[in-house]
């Protein structure tokens, strides 16, 4: 018999180094981010041509924390060459989340354990395995975006920022930055909240060796970190779209 325990990604190594799971799967004991912008479409932000390249960050990370309605695609690798993958669906403070793993030879599988889907509605959490419990806002991890929006502005300042050029994104043209990774960069990191740090294995900012991210229509659409192996996995990835769809969130069935 399960607990009632909602669980989201397994505790950090206590080491200092962030385990090789998928930091989609734990309750943080930090406050969970609450997006309170709405976003009705991407049409919504033009891009400023005459930014500079931190700017541009900064405004769309902004643009992309605010945002309500979205979908995103994380993938983890690991050491072996495989990926874990997260799945989400976003309606506010809403969101669904499906968990999947990839091998090193490309092949897909879904979750078979008791962590096959995660939904949070309002104040209540389901597993696979459980039925309704309620769950304190506190302890629920940032979303993606949000943890994206933090990590990006905080990055950021006071650093260099180059603008690698254009890349297609799921389809959509998007302006490839990357940021020098510095000691001052991996300080301000430090001090942003646990909930924000973990989706991308960010716990011990030390092991950060580059940070890559996509922009298009004024949005993150894609950012990308690389660790150290100190860290026990090797990267990881959050994919942005969808933003402003029709996106309604049911218990599970």
């Amino acid at each position: 018999m399960h607990t009632s325990t909602i669980v989201d990604r397994p505790e950090a190594d206590r080491t200092g180094a962030p385990p090789s799971r998928p930091r989609g799967r734990i309750l943080s004991v930090a406050a969970a981010a609450v997006i309170i912008a709405v976003v009705v479409g991407v049409s919504l932000f033009q891009p400023d041509e005459s930014l500079s390249p931190a700017a541009a960050l900064t405004q769309a990370a902004q643009n992309t924390g605010a945002a309500v309605s979205l979908r995103s695609e994380y993938r983890q690798q690991d050491l072996e060459g495989g990926f874990n993958v997260v799945r989400s669906e976003h309606d506010g403070r809403d969101l669904r989340r499906s968990f999947s793993s990839i091998a090193p030879d490309g092949t897909e599988q879904p979750s078979v354990d008791d962590e096959e889907y995660i939904v949070f509605i309002g104040d209540q959490g389901w597993t696979a395995v459980d039925g309704p419990t309620t769950v304190d806002p506190a302890e629920r991890n940032a979303p993606y975006a949000v943890s994206s929006a933090a990590i990006v502005e905080a990055a950021t300042t006071g650093t260099t920022v180059t603008d690698v050029g254009d890349e297609d994104v799921r389809g959509v043209e998007a302006t490839h930055y990357r940021v020098a990774v510095d000691d001052g960069v991996i300080a301000r990191l430090g001090e942003l909240p646990a909930n924000q740090l973990s989706a991308f294995e960010l716990e011990a900012p030390q092991f950060l060796e580059s940070l890559d991210v996509w922009v298009a229509d004024d949005q993150i659409r894609r950012i990308e970190v690389t660790l150290s192996a100190e860290a026990g996995v090797l990267g990881a990835t959050a994919e942005f779209y969808d933003f402003g769809a029709d996106i309604t969130i049911t218990p599970p069935r």
